[in-house]
């Protein structure tokens, strides 16, 4: 997404790329690049969200403790990061909106937090645990 990160040039007064030098922002070759971005992101997070749905262990058995009942709470997990990374990299530079993404980042992991509890995706109690104290600490 780095091809999205545009910045105001103060001496042009328009939009150049941050990561590419003399690329104009929504001219040219960078409206084709963008397109192409975004939608093999969508088409990328299509796919993993699939599989997270997919691929799972389902039976409960001694020699695997970190089977799942479910991986709903799993995908959830991805589409928050994705939206995470997505804040992060257009609204932190901007000090005007920090602290709306850090009050998002504070409602995203509450919601986390209780898909994970709610859901209880895992058998064993004990990687349940350790599961959410992980998903609360990453946020």
């Amino acid at each position: 997404m780095a091809i999205l990160e545009c910045q105001l040039d103060p001496d042009l007064g328009v939009y150049k790329n941050s990561n590419i030098d003399g690329m104009i922002c929504w001219e040219g070759s960078h409206i084709i690049h963008s397109i192409i971005g975004v939608i093999s992101s969508i088409l990328f997070i299509s796919i993993c969200a699939i599989v997270q749905l997919t691929f799972y262990e389902v039976k409960i058995s001694i020699e695997n403790t970190d089977a799942q009942t479910n991986s709903k709470a799993d995908v959830f997990s991805l589409i928050l990061q994705l939206c995470l990374i997505i804040m992060y990299s257009f609204m932190v530079p901007n000090p005007d909106l920090q602290w709306i993404v850090v009050i998002f980042t504070f409602i995203l992991s509450l919601f986390q937090f209780y898909i994970f509890y709610d859901e209880r995706p895992f058998y064993e109690e004990k990687i349940m645990k350790v599961n959410i104290c992980y998903k609360i600490f990453y946020f």
